[in-house]
């Protein structure tokens, strides 16, 4: 739902800013462009990434359900430091994941913004110099591509989220396969 939003959103600014100009509006759209593809790996590296925290989760999951069932025997073995020492390692890699994860999906965002800013300042030495400048025009301009790019932006942040949560649709899926 939220795509079809920023889709929606999209279209709205677009024809706004395709009636103020043509030019910067198929700029703005072919940069858009080619920030998805020049951001690619980074969204392969997050499908990567969820694989791994999915496997992790799985893992860390079975672990601690099966020691609080053999609690007792642990307790009578005196093996509680062990077990903690694994639990521990698998927390600590489970962190390790999502903060790669976040560090990911905030690479994106990161040069989504620099991009956007250093158009706006293309955008303005163009009215400024080559056209008649009008600053009521301008702002109006600016406003939409900027809406653009928040919505690409944004785009890119849910296609993030989409790609951490499909390798537990994947798993899902797989497990109900093998139970059929």
């Amino acid at each position: 739902s939220t795509l079809a939003l920023v889709a929606a959103k999209i279209v709205i600014y677009s024809v706004i800013a395709f009636k103020i100009s043509v030019v910067i509006s198929l700029l703005t759209f072919a940069l858009g462009m080619m920030s998805f593809f020049i951001f690619k790996p980074w969204f392969y590296r997050s499908k990567n990434l969820a694989k791994k925290t999915e496997a992790l989760n799985r893992l860390t999951s079975h672990y601690t359900n099966e020691n609080v069932l053999g609690m007792k025997t642990i307790k009578s073995m005196s093996v509680e430091k062990a077990i903690l020492a694994k639990a521990s390692q698998y927390f600590k890699t489970m962190k390790q994941l999502n903060i790669s994860m976040i560090v990911a999906a905030g690479t994106t965002d990161m040069f989504i913004q620099i991009i956007g800013i250093g158009f706006v300042m293309v955008i303005f030495i163009f009215f400024y110099k080559v056209l008649a400048f009008n600053f009521a025009v301008f702002a109006v301009m600016i406003y939409a591509v900027n809406q653009v790019f928040s919505q690409i932006q944004n785009a890119q942040m849910q296609l993030h989220r989409i790609i951490g949560l499909s390798s537990y649709v994947s798993s899902i899926a797989d497990f109900e396969n093998e139970a059929e």
